[in-house]
């Protein structure tokens, strides 16, 4: 647990320089995140990244109709078209973060529309045996990047 709450604090530290400069990353994952030589953590792929400036708040549909982000890491606002804020950039690291704790996805279906229905109807849902293991700190974290989004 230490060294995902060492990754949890690098990227949240780059999500608060972007959100500072009115950038919101859209797509928090796994696989934006890379590591140098001494193990620390960069956020990458800024590529859906929106200025909050923009004139459609953020909205979160591309050109082409198309959601914007990755299933497993988008939150309810995003999938309901309502677009993006900082709050959604962490509701996203909060589901990486659990996927660090846990080794698997905390939303995950067999179709993107079963996936959104998770996390827009749903929301998380913990197994009683993985809490057990968690310090209390750390699960008001989840609790709180999750409630914050919507």
């Amino acid at each position: 647990m230490p060294r995902a709450l060492e990754i949890l604090k690098q990227i949240a530290s780059a999500l608060e320089y972007a959100h500072g400069r009115q950038l919101i990353h859209r797509d928090i994952k796994p696989q934006n995140i890379l590591f140098d030589n001494e193990g620390n953590a960069y956020l990458t792929d800024f590529g859906f990244a929106k200025s909050m400036a923009s004139s459609d708040g953020g909205a979160s549909l591309s050109l082409s109709g198309a959601a914007v982000g990755t299933p497993a890491y988008m939150s309810p606002e995003a999938w309901d078209g309502l677009g993006w804020t900082p709050a959604a950039d962490i509701y996203s690291l909060a589901c990486v973060f659990y996927e660090m704790l846990s080794g698997a996805l905390l939303f995950n279906g067999a179709t993107p529309t079963q996936v959104m229905k998770q996390h827009v109807i749903e929301g998380p849902h913990f197994s009683e045996a993985w809490l057990a293991g968690i310090p209390e700190g750390v699960k008001k974290i989840l609790v709180k990047s999750w409630q914050g989004s919507c």
